[in-house]
């Protein structure tokens, strides 16, 4: 006769163990000359997870006792932190970028379950405008990354550059190219002297050249 011996909750009982073994990590990052700022914070968030890594009953104290109208906070902030595998993935992709020279890289464990008590913000759902902005990774340096990042910065506490950013520079040497050409005065000067003059003109009064949003270089060279 063959003895049968119940296991109370049996495949319940390995997937909460599988669940408190799960980790999620924030990461974040510090660049200087960005947007003509040093010590800018990146608070670097995963884009578009379609699942979470674990059942949110889970990941979030209380969650079914939740407020519908409050659960998708929450869900979202899950869903914006990292495994340990994409936290490699990252920092991978942030010790080869050209966009983000010097970015230090910081991490840190989120407590699991996560309190139910105050409801988060996720990143990807916070108010933009007046310093305040979303950072995407340049096209030609995503494909680094297996997964969509995404970072949240705040220029208004951060100080303006020692440097002035390359992009600004080029910038500054375009403006005072096509500046020197419309007065008829472009002959004999050198790209040098260009650059050493947006430098010092950055660094004795901060002037910089920002580009118009609505209009690309693309848009300026084809008269649009």
């Amino acid at each position: 006769m063959v003895e049968l011996k119940i296991i109370n909750g049996g495949k319940q009982k390995e997937e909460e163990h599988a669940c408190l073994t799960v980790k999620l990590f924030s990461a974040s990052s510090v660049v200087d000359s960005f947007c003509g700022r040093d010590g800018v914070r990146f608070n670097w968030f995963y884009m578009g997870r379609e699942k979470p890594v674990a059942p949110y009953e889970r990941l979030i104290c209380g969650y079914k006792c939740l407020d519908k109208r409050v659960r998708p906070y929450f869900e979202d902030h899950m869903k914006e932190l990292f495994t340990k595998d994409e936290l490699e993935a990252l920092n991978g992709y942030l010790l080869k970028s050209h966009a983000l020279p010097g970015a230090t890289f910081e991490t840190s464990e989120e407590a699991l379950p996560a309190s139910g008590v105050f409801i988060p913000m996720p990143f990807s759902g916070v108010p933009i405008g007046e310093g305040r902005g979303i950072y995407h990774p340049p096209e030609d340096e995503r494909s680094d990354l297996p997964f969509k990042v995404a970072a949240y910065f705040d220029l208004r506490k951060c100080p303006p550059s020692k440097t002035i950013p390359d992009g600004s520079k080029k910038r500054g040497i375009t403006f005072l190219m096509e500046a020197l050409k419309a007065l008829g005065l472009e002959g004999g000067i050198s790209t040098t002297q260009l650059e050493s003059t947006v430098e010092a003109l950055y660094t004795g009064h901060g002037f910089h050249v920002q580009q118009e949003s609505s209009r690309s270089p693309d848009q300026e060279a084809d008269g649009r």
